[in-house]
């Protein structure tokens, strides 16, 4: 079998501008490349002609390289003024988290070597990692941890015994978020890795959740909807409530962990003119009509919105897993933590802050379809 390494950069603050796109191409003759994108596959040999962390700190925002011979790279570009060099350094590892310093920005690049991970094509990888670095701008530190994890069970396979490391204490482990499952695979973590090296409390089934309060249990209790209610009595009525305690107070206390972050809709995102007018010229090119319009918005929303992302709708938290053409417009497929569905039009489709990856593709629809 030959070589197959697969590499693509993506912008997400940023477009490149015509001069910029010119310069890549000499990077690589074989590239594809847009005002967002590059991306090149090599099968026989050859390379880029530069430094991918250089790429990325002077032209893009995440990164991600891909073999069939067991070699994965994901990377990120920070501002750095938004990264705290003194908890990063809890973190980093040698060969599966590595941080390199440019003069405005920081790139924190995970690795994974190995010969026993199932080879994938690359072109499936970085959608569904591009919100890791949303995630760590906001202080989640759970993407790193899951490097430092890497480099652990590295050290172990190495030298075949416990490495004298001491585990960085981190929260929320029992609960990551899509991108970061998307990480532990491209890293090859399991679950079992996880729980097996990880003293986290959350992870613990005797977690004594006993202690909340009669104020905590009202607030948790308040935040839920009627139906949740109903569903929590009903389950309490029928087993007269011994085998639903727990579960339930376990419910409560992520509930009261994860309170609702503030939201706003598409329509309150600041999207600068020119990149709607670039954003509109891309989604309806060669449209002869308003319905082939609306298909080539939902195709650029298709390839721009990592899928799926979580919010929040009418106090509960919920994620969005398609968005869908319906009845000549566009609507957002959601799912409860019941698995119920909910439909709900991406143009009042309450959104986290910060929004999530894509969102100002969702803000340029909107625009544009309010004054169509």
């Amino acid at each position: 079998m030959s070589e197959y390494e697969y590499t693509e950069f993506r912008a997400l603050d940023r477009t490149l501008s015509k001069a910029a796109q010119e310069l890549l191409g000499e990077v690589s003759s074989r590239a594809m490349i847009t005002a967002r994108r590059f991306s090149v596959v090599y099968n026989f040999g050859g390379s880029l002609r530069a430094d991918p962390m250089e790429m990325l700190a002077e032209h893009f925002d995440v990164y991600v390289f891909i073999t069939n011979y067991g070699h994965r790279k994901f990377a990120v570009r920070l501002p750095s003024d938004r990264v705290d060099d003194a908890q990063l350094t809890r973190f980093l590892h040698e060969y599966a988290l590595t941080v390199h310093h440019f003069p405005e920005s920081v790139v924190l690049c995970w690795t994974w070597n190995g010969e026993d991970v199932e080879w994938s094509d690359g072109e499936r990888w970085l959608d569904g990692l591009l919100g890791v670095r949303q995630e760590i701008l906001n202080g989640d530190l759970r993407p790193l941890f899951l490097g430092w994890l890497c480099g652990y069970l590295y050290d172990r396979h190495i030298e075949e015994e416990e490495p004298d490391q001491a585990t960085p204490p981190i929260a929320g482990l029992d609960a990551l978020t899509p991108s970061q499952e998307a990480l532990c695979e491209l890293l090859n973590l399991s679950e079992q890795d996880l729980r097996a090296h990880v003293p986290d409390p959350a992870l613990a089934e005797e977690e004594d959740l006993t202690e909340m309060g009669w104020d905590e249990l009202a607030e948790a209790i308040s935040t839920m909807s009627t139906t949740q209610q109903r569903d929590w009595l009903l389950r309490f009525a029928e087993d007269e409530g011994e085998d639903t305690r727990y579960p339930f107070l376990q419910w409560l206390k992520k509930r009261a962990v994860r309170q609702q972050p503030r939201l706003v809709t598409a329509a309150d995102i600041d999207l600068d003119e020119p990149i709607y007018e670039e954003f509109v010229e891309q989604a309806t090119m060669d449209a002869n009509s308003e319905e082939e319009q609306l298909i080539g918005f939902a195709a650029m929303l298709e390839d721009e919105v990592p899928l799926p992302f979580d919010t929040w709708l009418l106090g509960s938290p919920v994620r969005v897993r398609e968005i869908n053409e319906l009845d000549g417009s566009l609507v957002a497929v959601c799912v409860d933590e019941a698995d119920r569905e909910v439909t709900v039009p991406l143009s009042r489709l309450p959104l986290p802050t910060p929004p999530p990856a894509g969102a100002s593709w969702i803000a340029a629809w909107v625009q544009w379809v309010s004054g169509r």
